[in-house]
């Protein structure tokens, strides 16, 4: 019994050891706390792992970047952190006993991110290293916080090599075609597939009021509907190589946007103000020199009187061009659970331009929810809402109304009621109302199922549904300053856009061995597109305080409707040898409402390959840290117009005024889409410790059965044209993006990027379509062409004869030909004109840097460049003579020859239209420039994160090739025009783009 009480005895001292041990350790240990940031956009990152591996203490940061490790021993310790897409970082701490210590790390993304997920149309997307086309990826929601960002065209603009837009406006709620290396397609446009959050979204340019009585100079973008600071990431698909899965309508690109989600942990509150204006620098020197004459014409240099309608305003005390006010506010709730997760958001944004009377206001909202319903399932929600109220600066008979007529000035009765004008004064042109408004809504639902490890499925459906009223009103005005218009005019159309998606895809994942892993994929798209529109206009006002349709004497209305279908089905095996050589093989099937009764299904194949060579046991590089090779081959299409392939008669008034039909238009019942077919090669690299990045890429698209208009013979009875698939045009070119870390020292650091693009294509096969000017095998398309005059002997005007592109002689009729042929009179050219160049930018190319200092301070700025691209600025042609507006001093001293008959005497003459329109719009421009201040966390006041920006965007030209026509007199007001409806260079009545500058608060907490 004595050897037994003690036992017990040392069994309860050994117990009071243990425990006494244990709270000496536990009273030597501290806490580390920090907060992790991306090293270049300075933004916290949450879901980072944050650890001191030797001893095995870990924590993820929460949505504020902020960490915790507890009971950490005193010493010093390691501490590292590590996230997917970023390099690790990592810092020495000491921890004092019952003490705690800060230590912020900041991380940067990997060069090439090889294991980023990219959206492909396949469950749970596809990690980079396995994609063998070229994607880009944007972070979105960094650059709205960093950049002086309004628009989606603000976000997208001059940040990935090919993706181009065809101008940038000045007139508040327009915006612009968008092309995707180059352009391809004769009929169809260039404008890229739009998905958000997995649904089809309308990708439309020409939206807001139109009308027969009016050239279209307004033309509000789809795209700039959504709300910039409600997109998380932006991905862009560049070809039809990588578009196979998408099918029709693909081969043009497509951009996936992905909206912010929730994230675990606590509720973030973030909110956004911003105030800022919108201006032009030098609006006078825009116009350049103006001309009138005190006599009759020809006018005698005596005569001659020089002004400018802008300075003269303002000598009288006027000030036709003002300063808009911009603001928006937007606030954002994210956080959740393991299990449910949110992001909520509202915003408000109100832009006005330089005349008070065009403005847009903008409200949005956006509800994402995830669920996860079971360990299999997962659920996703996507709703968004936008309203949207524009009052556009253009819409009148007068073309784009003021900024034409300022430039249009006729410089008489300068100080009489006129006032300089050629015949609307700006007060007149404040009077009409052109305006769109509209409510939008997208949502779509995800249901994500892994019955096991193995397979996934994933269904999503989804709508956006776009509602508009637009109007165009003209007051009645007795000084009927817009003629027959001025009795009252107004047309109000009502369109109604609606997309319906369904999308189902699987994909198993299976490995023959441990080297070789397999996953196989299919899926089913349908989509819907219905747009149904009502139009009527009213005419003549009884008084001027009636304005509405209702108090119209007379009234005409019509309607539209179009409705297209499309179904489609893909399979796709990918192979995986050792995570590193990737085979990709793909096939689509799809059928669409607006093929031919007699058009089978379009199929379109696709292969690639890419080989992540740096992680080979042979690799032995110290120049190249990362690399690898890429290639895919594909097809992809673009479907004809909705009734294309159906013959279609209209109603008429038949004998003794009984209703009947009479023919409209013939359909091709063989009608099918345009195929491209693309090879694309290109590589991904990173240098010297991936502090250096490059990603080159070269691609050849051959664009067949490509749809043109042939026209009907006369015996078919029906007039115009018939859509068939017949032309053939061929595009290449290559992409080159380089990012590198320049500088990385102790508080400071720099960051540089460049990018280039060159894209050019050629018309192959006109498809029985007879050549002209413009459209002749050789050239590229759209283009810009003239009769080159190059001098004037005896009388006679001599032209440049071009250089035949022709491979034989006999051919010569349907190939056109270039500049740099013999001089001969130009009688001897009037059966064709020379190429001055294609009406889109060869050449763009864009440089970027970020100069950081201490952590807390940025400085950006972006140039970017055009080469190559003529553009017709039909503004500037008025100017010369086509719209009866002289005002240029050729026009009116008629004292060169060579103008004169080249210009006035078009009618009886060969026409250069380098003299009067047409321009070299090559540039170089500042396009941003900024900074922006994130406080340190000791003046937070209580906030986990503020930032401070100030940023312009449109500054100065550093350079452009053309200051002025080659009458050497008469100015180009920007380099930067295009009508929105069109690809032909043609600028109609653009207003030029608007200097912003902003300042803005971003606070979250």
């Amino acid at each position: 019994m004595p050897g037994i009480q003690c036992s017990k005895f040392t069994l309860v001292a050994a117990g009071l050891v243990a425990v006494l041990g244990t709270t000496s350790v536990a009273a030597q240990t501290g806490t580390v706390t920090g907060r992790v940031t991306d090293a270049q956009s300075l933004q916290p990152l949450g879901a980072a792992q944050v650890s001191i591996s030797d001893l095995g203490i870990g924590a993820l940061t929460q949505l504020n970047g902020r960490f915790i490790l507890i009971n950490v021993p005193a010493g010093t310790h390691t501490v590292s952190v590590q996230r997917i897409g970023y390099g690790s970082a990592e810092a020495t701490v000491t921890v004092t006993a019952d003490e705690s210590v800060s230590q912020d790390l900041a991380i940067t993304e990997e060069a090439l991110a090889l294991d980023e997920v990219i959206v492909t149309g396949t469950p749970g997307g596809t990690r980079r290293r396995a994609i063998g086309n070229a994607v880009t990826r944007l972070d979105a929601a960094e650059v709205v916080e960093a950049r002086p960002i309004q628009t989606m065209q603000d976000i997208l603009q001059g940040r990935s090599p090919g993706v181009a837009f065809g101008r940038s406006s000045g007139n508040v709620g327009e915006g612009s075609f968008m092309r995707i290396r180059g352009v391809s397609s004769f009929e169809l446009g260039a404008q890229p597939l739009i998905y958000v959050d997995g649904i089809r979204m309308d990708n439309s340019i020409e939206l807001g009021p139109s009308t027969p009585n009016l050239m279209q100079t307004s033309g509000a973008s789809a795209l700039d509907d959504l709300n910039p600071n409600d997109i998380e990431t932006i991905e862009i698909i560049k070809g039809p190589a990588a578009a196979t899965l998408y099918g029709t309508e693909a081969s043009a690109g497509v951009i996936q946007i992905i909206t912010k989600k929730g994230q675990a942990g606590a509720p973030q509150f973030e909110l956004g103000v911003t105030q800022g204006s919108a201006f032009y620098m030098d609006p006078a020197g825009m116009i350049g020199d103006q001309w009138t004459c005190a006599s009759r014409l020809p006018c005698p240099e005596s005569d001659l009187i020089r002004f400018n309608i802008l300075e003269a305003a303002e000598a009288r005390g006027e000030k036709p061009l003002g300063t808009g006010y911009n603001q928006s506010y937007a606030l954002s709730v994210r956080g959740g659970s393991d299990i449910v997760n949110y992001f909520v958001s509202t915003d408000w944004n109100d832009q006005t331009g330089v005349v008070d009377y065009n403005w847009s206001k903008r409200f949005s909202g956006r509800a994402n929810l995830g669920i996860l319903m079971s360990d299999e399932i997962n659920l996703n929600v996507s709703l968004g809402y936008i309203s949207g109220d524009t009052r556009f600066a253009s819409g009148s008979l007068e073309g784009g109304g003021f900024w034409p007529h300022l430039m249009w000035a006729s410089g008489r009765d300068m100080d009489g009621e006129q006032r300089g004008y050629v015949s609307v004064r700006p007060e007149e042109f404040a009077t009409v109302e052109t305006t769109r408004d509209n409510t939008r809504f997208l949502g779509s639902v995800t249901l994500t199922h892994n019955p096991f490890d193995w397979l996934q499925h994933r269904f999503i459906v989804g709508i956006d549904r776009a509602d508009e009223v637009d109007q165009i009103l003209f007051p009645r005005d007795a000084n009927r300053p817009f003629g027959a218009l001025s009795e009252g005019e107004v047309t109000l159309t009502r369109p109604l856009n609606t997309i319906y998606t369904f999308d189902y895809s699987a994909s198993a994942v299976y490995g023959l061995n441990d080297a070789i892993s397999l996953t196989s994929s299919v899926g089913l798209q349908y989509f819907s597109e219905e747009r149904n529109e009502v139009s009527t206009i009213g005419r003549v006002f009884p008084a001027s305080s009636i304005r509405s349709l209702e108090g119209a004497t007379s009234k005409v209305s019509d309607q539209e409707f179009e409705q297209n279908k499309s179904l489609g089905l893909f399979v796709q095996q990918e192979l995986s040898w050792n995570d590193r050589i990737f085979l990709t093989g793909a096939v689509r099937g799809d059928d669409n409402s607006a093929f031919g009764a007699d058009y089978d299904a379009a199929i379109y194949p696709k292969l690639s390959a890419t080989w992540v060579a740096s992680e080979e046991s042979f690799w032995n590089s110290d120049l190249f840290s990362s690399f690898r090779l890429r290639a895919a081959w594909g097809k992809a299409g673009r479907q004809p117009g909705t009734f294309d392939a159906v013959t279609l008669f209209s109603p008429a008034v038949g004998s003794g005024g009984l209703p009947s039909i009479q023919p409209d238009s013939y359909g091709n019942p063989d009608l099918g889409p345009e195929v491209s077919t693309e090879l694309e090669l290109g590589f991904d690299a990173g240098f010297f410790n991936d502090r250096v990045s490059a990603e080159f890429t070269y691609y050849s698209q051959k664009i067949e059965d490509a749809l043109v208009d042939v026209p009907l013979s006369p015996t078919s009875g029906f007039p115009g044209n018939e859509r068939a698939n017949l032309g053939r045009l061929d595009n290449h070119g290559y992409e080159l993006a380089v990012n590198a870390r320049a500088l990385e020292s102790t508080g400071v650091d720099f960051d540089l990027g460049f990018s280039l693009a060159y894209t050019m294509n050629e018309i192959k096969d006109l498809g029985g379509r007879a050549a002209t000017n413009s459209l002749r095998l050789g050239f590229p398309h759209p283009n810009r062409t003239t009769d080159y005059i190059v001098g004037l002997e005896d009388g006679g005007l001599l032209c440049d004869a071009g250089v035949s592109l022709a491979p034989d002689p006999d051919l010569a009729d349907i190939y056109g030909y270039e500049s740099g042929g013999a001089t001969v009179p130009c009688d001897q050219t009037e059966d064709y004109e020379v190429l001055l160049g294609p009406a889109f930018s060869p050449w763009t190319w864009t440089t970027d840097a970020t100069l950081t200092l201490f952590n807390n301070l940025q400085i950006f700025g972006m140039v970017d460049a055009e080469h190559g691209r003529w553009i017709n600025d039909y503004n500037t042609t008025c100017r010369t003579t086509a719209c009866g507006f002289p005002n240029t001093r050729e026009s009116l001293t008629l004292d060169d020859p060579i103008y004169v008959e080249s210009v006035l005497r078009a009618g009886d003459h060969p026409n250069d239209d380098r003299y009067r329109s047409d321009s070299d719009a090559s540039y170089i421009r500042l396009r941003e420039l900024g900074a922006r201040y994130t406080l340190p966390s000791r003046f937070n006041l209580g906030v986990d994160r503020a930032t401070l920006t100030v940023a312009a965007r449109n500054l100065w030209y550093l350079w452009t090739k053309q200051e002025t026509l080659l009458d050497g007199y008469t100015k180009i007001p920007t380099p930067e025009t295009s009508d929105p409806t069109s690809d032909d260079g043609f600028s109609l009545f653009q207003w030029p783009a608007l200097t912003s500058f902003e300042l803005g608060l971003r606070v979250a907490f």
